[in-house]
Parts: structure tokens; sequence; C-alpha cells
């Protein structure tokens, strides 16, 4: 995985760096179950970059990384994308409750990008 440390940084007209607040892959590092890698250079100094080894166990995690979607979205994904994404998780997990919680977290997301007036 590329970009577990570092925020994205916008650099204005000004050539000043401002942190935008967006969700790194550390988000998805933090809710994934297994052994994680940071590696390092000179210096001991940690790389952006880093990877995990996942337990045997996944399924028993499921319930975690759906909820993991109720994050703020950087990217609003448009409705075939969306009911894609249903089809897959009907097919592929037969849980109705982690399509649910993939509903709360398309809605929930819909809401936040009509109250800030972006587009998806």
């Amino acid at each position: 995985m590329h970009d577990i440390i570092w925020h994205r940084l916008i650099i204005d007209k000004k050539s000043e760096l401002k942190a935008k607040v967006t969700p790194t892959n550390l988000n998805i590092m933090t809710f994934l179950f297994g052994d994680k890698i940071f590696l390092k250079g000179n210096e001991n100094q940690l790389y952006n970059i880093g990877a995990i080894f996942l337990y045997k166990n996944q399924k028993s995690h499921y319930k975690e990384y759906f909820l993991s979607l109720m994050v703020i979205w950087d990217y609003m994904p448009n409705i075939t994308q969306l009911n894609d994404m249903r089809i897959f998780i009907k097919k592929y997990y037969n849980d109705d409750f982690l399509l649910e919680l993939f509903n709360e977290a398309v809605d929930f997301n819909k809401k936040f990008y009509r109250i800030h007036n972006k587009t998806y």
C-alpha cells in the first residue's frame, strides 16, 4: 500500500503547503486484521509505503471492514458504479447486513456531498 502516512498536501498560488483533510490508506491499514509491515529508510525514517499479511480468518471481520466505509469518501462513485458494488456484495458476501452497511455508507456520503455542495 502507498500513502499510508502522509495526507495529501495542496500547494496554493502562494506556493504554501496546506493540508487537505482526506482519508489515506492508513485508514484502511488500521481496519485490516493482519501483520502490518512499515518500510523504513536511512536513519530509521518511515516511508509512505507498507504492507499487510492478512490473517486467515478474514470472514469473521467482514462487519468491521464494511463499517470502515462510514468514513467520508474522497471520491463519490456514480450510480452505475454503486449498483455494480451492490451486485458484487450480494454475489460474493451473501449477507444482507453487509449490504445494509454499504447502503448506509453510501447514504451518509451522499448527504455529506450535498451539504458541502460537492457533485457526485
